[in-house]
């Protein structure tokens, strides 16, 4: 009997949870890895580790690769959101320190263990961002064949981003011959409970001044409820499972995954109404005068629309604002 089990490394972030919840409900074993994993899941076939990969013994991870017929690994354990990026320019060198070492020290688990002579282990790495990537000028859109931008981003947070892709690329090659790393370049996920996304300032200018201004018109961003980005990684890895392949043309490969567009003028609604909801009524929006161009930004991927059927659900996306919406209103409340 097949029994598939996935490894997500960082279960507990906000991609890492959406991963580890839609590959448990399609009746994968998930060893849900993550310090701050709290061990509720809506599924059952969850096992919670409450630790760090380092932390976890070579005999522990030499069973979850022995006692299954297909395994993947996904790595979502990044460490800091972009401000932190600002404000400690080391942080992309010291995550991509930390990948290496990581598939370093499966060469030794999976190859010297013997693994290796019965499958080929995947990787999939959520270590990039969609905003590395330029936007085209007319379109304002990002896809499959975006070109990088000029000396790897604009900001520190998107030259990590890149620098993260040109490591991966390097073990890849180096590893070629027992695995392969498929790097994703992320979308925006919600729910978002992180103090600088645009949500969570929204509902405090609510709660605290009864206003909220918003950029009015065609400006707003790319989200896609973190299950629904999971749903991609899930898709890959079944299409992997179903072929059992020991083989692979390219030992890396990348995607972007795409967002569905939500303007700014539906952020301010949701945040209205759940302030509404609490307690806040009359709550006033205000436009904002001026806003950036690449605050009109798309992100698409003709690849996944064409291999998956994929399409993105604006309702999920606005679901998970809400719930990122009444997060913040808690927060509040609390304080």
């Amino acid at each position: 009997m097949e029994s598939k089990t996935v490894i997500v490394l960082g279960s507990a972030g906000q991609v890492g949870d959406g991963i580890k919840e839609a590959f448990a409900a399609r009746n994968w074993n998930v060893i849900a890895i993550d310090p701050k994993e709290n061990g509720i899941s809506s599924s059952c076939n969850v096992i919670s580790v409450r630790s760090t990969a380092e932390e976890v013994s070579d005999k522990e991870w030499m069973s979850w690769f022995v006692d299954c017929t297909c395994c993947e690994i996904i790595y979502s354990a990044e460490e800091g959101n972009r401000d932190m990026y600002s404000s400690n320019p080391d942080l992309g060198s010291k995550n991509n320190q930390r990948f290496a070492t990581f598939v370093e020290r499966l060469e030794h688990i999976f190859v010297q263990g013997g693994t290796s002579k019965k499958r080929r282990l995947y990787i999939s790495y959520c270590g990039g961002s969609w905003t590395r990537k330029e936007i085209d000028s007319q379109s304002f859109c990002v896809g499959d064949k975006s070109k990088v931008k000029e000396g790897g981003g604009s900001n520190n947070y998107e030259r990590a981003k890149s620098s993260a892709y040109e490591n991966a690329k390097k073990l890849a090659k180096i590893n070629q011959d027992w695995m392969t790393i498929l790097f994703f370049d992320y979308i925006s996920v919600v729910p978002n409970y992180s103090p600088n996304f645009t949500m969570g300032k929204m509902v405090q200018s609510a709660m605290k001044t009864g206003k909220i201004t918003y950029s009015a018109g065609d400006y707003g961003r790319p989200l896609l409820h973190s299950q629904q980005a999971a749903s991609v990684l899930l898709a890959l890895a079944e299409q992997r499972a179903s072929a059992k392949l020991l083989t692979h043309e390219d030992p890396f490969d990348t995607f972007i995954i795409p967002g569905n567009f939500t303007s700014f003028g539906s952020f301010a609604s949701v945040a209205k109404e759940i302030a509404a909801q609490n307690g806040k009524k009359d709550v006033k929006l205000i436009c904002q005068k001026d806003t950036p161009d690449f605050l009109r930004s798309r992100c698409n991927s003709v690849r996944l629309v064409e291999s998956l059927h994929f399409k993105t659900n604006g309702e999920h996306v606005l679901q998970g604002l809400k719930e990122t919406a009444q997060r913040a209103i808690d927060e509040y409340l609390q304080e």
